[in-house]
């Protein structure tokens, strides 16, 4: 069956099915090939003509092949795919292969995947199939066609064994997610990968602590670590400062993580960070004020003593790959102050702790929204809870 997304509709080309396709009695549309990426057979008024989608590279466009024909020497669909792989291996410099399951898994996640999801409607991300490479990197040597359920049981079972439920439940979905997307678009009968259930925190639960920032803070920040503890031997002032940045901002630990030293500011009139959009899940960049005077006092050592220089400027620089820190940065300290505190749970529920207490402290939900970088009904859903304290003062007030 035919799939309707982006302007034009996906299937399996074949001679008979486009023989017998009506003209448009109004303008054109355009079919899509689930077997050759690119190829499209445009229908008008009076005709039916295969061209070839270029998406990349000095080339890219819509490149005119032929009208549909069944006549000897006119461009049938075995033609009109053949012509195409030749043209996008002048093109690219890479044999197509006809058969995407013959792909291994990475080479469909770097030439193909996210056309597909275009044309499937539900568009992913550069930096999500980044993760996917990342997530499943043991496998992207695999032909897609060589990948079953074992392979996931074996990643649940082993690999992903210490992981928390939700971790495990989106390292799934991101390979469900794609033979989903294979199997929508009838290049696939069946996703090989089974569905599965993951138990999962009700919609508008969180978890919150009731730590007091100052103690959380001396703790990471000032509380001696040339000592062996049962995580490691100390802590990088990068790991502590970084934990401590994610702890009194409320901020996502990839806005704190993948920031630059610019968009830190200790000075006495504004004293904040600001987060770029393009760092945002939201894609809304942001200022958070910070009024901690330990934390910033700390964050002034960093920035003058401890900062690593380096060509982007990341404020988290790891000398040893020359990149960003993974997001394993602090994970070894977060424990630790897990243990102190007798709390459980993430790190990124301070995250649910910082929207909660403003919240509780100004009743204003877009101002939650606004600090956190969240969309008014997402914050709303997690954030405003009912406060009968605040409901019998606001009755009391009334005159």
């Amino acid at each position: 069956m035919a799939k309707r997304s982006w302007g034009a509709r996906v299937r399996k080309f074949s001679d008979t099915w486009a023989n017998n396709l009506h003209y448009t009695s109004n303008g054109q549309e355009d079919w899509r090939d689930s077997q050759v990426t690119g190829l499209v057979l445009r229908i008008g008024k009076k005709s039916k003509t295969f061209y070839l989608a270029i998406t990349k590279g000095p080339k890219k466009g819509m490149r005119k092949l032929a009208p549909f024909s069944l006549n000897a020497g006119g461009m049938n669909v075995e033609k009109a795919r053949s012509t195409a792989a030749d043209i996008l291996k002048e093109t690219t410099g890479k044999t197509p292969i006809h058969n995407t399951l013959k792909l291994t898994l990475g080479r469909y996640l770097d030439e193909e995947y996210m056309e597909d999801r275009e044309y499937s409607g539900n568009p992913v991300r550069e930096e999500t199939i980044e993760k996917i490479k990342k997530v499943y990197a043991s496998m992207l040597d695999t032909p897609l066609e060589n990948i079953t359920d074992d392979h996931m049981k074996k990643m649940l079972a082993k690999k992903w064994k210490k992981n928390n439920t939700e971790t495990k439940r989106k390292k799934y979905y991101y390979l469900a997610a794609l033979f989903n997307c294979l199997e929508k678009l009838e290049k696939i009968h069946k996703s090989p990968i089974k569905k599965r259930s993951f138990k999962r925190t009700k919609p508008g639960v969180i978890n919150t602590y009731d730590q007091l920032y100052d103690d959380v803070l001396e703790f990471i920040l000032v509380t001696p670590r040339n000592r062996k503890t049962k995580y490691t031997k100390d802590h990088t002032r990068a790991a502590r400062l970084y934990l401590a940045s994610v702890i009194i901002t409320g901020c996502r630990h990839g806005e704190i993580r993948k920031n630059t030293i610019d968009n830190f500011h200790t000075g006495v009139d504004k004293p904040q960070i600001y987060i770029p959009g393009e760092i945002c899940k939201t894609g809304n960049e942001r200022e958070v004020p910070i009024s901690n005077e330990l934390y910033l006092h700390h964050l002034e050592i960093y920035k003058n003593e401890h900062w690593v220089k380096n060509r982007d400027r990341l404020m988290f620089y790891n000398q040893a790959t020359s990149s960003v820190y993974t997001d394993s940065l602090g994970r070894k300290l977060w424990q630790e102050v897990k243990d102190h505190f007798g709390i459980s749970g993430r790190s990124y529920d301070w995250r649910h702790t910082f929207a909660t207490r403003v919240y509780k402290e100004t009743g204003d939900i877009k101002l939650v929204a606004d600090l956190i970088g969240d969309e008014i009904e997402t914050a709303n859903k997690y954030y405003a809870k009912k406060d009968p304290e605040r409901m019998r003062m606001a009755v009391a007030s009334i005159r």
